[in-house]
């Protein structure tokens, strides 16, 4: 072995020696990742091949960082069905019966946005909780349905 592999060998030894030193598992991992990430960025930058795996890296990490190679920040994600839901609420929509299809309908037609109506039934099973909306079974095809209670 080399001088410097005896001494990285020493380095990490000591590294791991202060990782195991934390219980949480999360927190070894997060330490050991800025870390590595620092040594990245400051010790192997400028090997051209390192470049790539830092950028690559960095994406994966954050994608909204464009300050390695410069590409376009992702634009802002759309609006939550949660949120979407609580605009709904505030108009007339669900003063009648509202299947989930024509809620996921709904949320096309007025924000454009297309959510899974298995994305959509968790937050009306919250609104049901809440006593801010009713379901009721539609007798004629078996569905639910979801209408707003009365005040």
């Amino acid at each position: 072995m080399t001088k410097l592999d005896e001494n990285l060998k020493t380095q990490l030894l000591d590294l791991a020696e202060i990782l195991n030193a934390f219980k949480s598992e999360v927190v070894q991992v997060k330490i050991a990742e800025k870390l590595l990430d620092n040594i990245l960025f400051d010790v192997l930058i400028p090997n051209q091949e390192m470049q790539d795996f830092a950028s690559r890296r960095a994406k994966r990490i954050n994608p909204n960082k464009d300050w390695l190679n410069d590409a376009p920040a992702r634009e802002r994600k759309p609006t939550g069905a949660t949120k979407a839901m609580y605009r709904l609420l505030d108009t007339d929509f669900f003063d009648q019966p509202q299947s989930i299809s024509a809620i996921a309908n709904k949320y096309k037609e007025e924000f454009n946005e297309e959510f899974k109506t298995s994305e959509i039934s968790g937050i009306l099973l919250k609104t049901v909780k809440d006593n801010i909306l009713k379901r009721e079974k539609n007798q004629s095809n078996k569905r639910y349905e979801y209408v707003k209670m009365k005040a």
